[in-house]
């Protein structure tokens, strides 16, 4: 995956659990507008299932898929912080 702006996740966010996020380039697109750039959303705020996340980062628009899910239509978040914050006990988004 490659970024258009920004960082990724790193070590620090995961041990840390730190409310980061990196966005896909259509969830850029939804959230601040067409034409919108990766600087203007890196800094912001984001929710996702009631859970604030700053955008640390985002992808460049890539067309592929990790299963059934397009990494344009993602918002990566560290592991630990989906196991604690996002996820239920089923492993599905609350």
């Amino acid at each position: 995956l490659i970024l258009a702006g920004g960082r990724a996740i790193d070590e620090d966010d995961i041990s840390g659990k730190t409310m980061t996020a990196v966005l896909g380039s259509n969830v850029l697109t939804d959230l601040y507008g067409e034409g919108a750039t990766a600087d203007q959303a890196i800094g912001t705020t984001i929710s996702v299932n009631k859970k604030k996340f700053e955008v640390v980062g985002v992808l460049k628009a890539n067309g592929s898929r990790m299963g059934p899910m397009s990494v344009d239509d993602s918002v990566i978040v560290p592991l630990s912080v989906a196991e604690k914050s996002l996820f239920g006990s089923k492993g599905s988004i609350r």
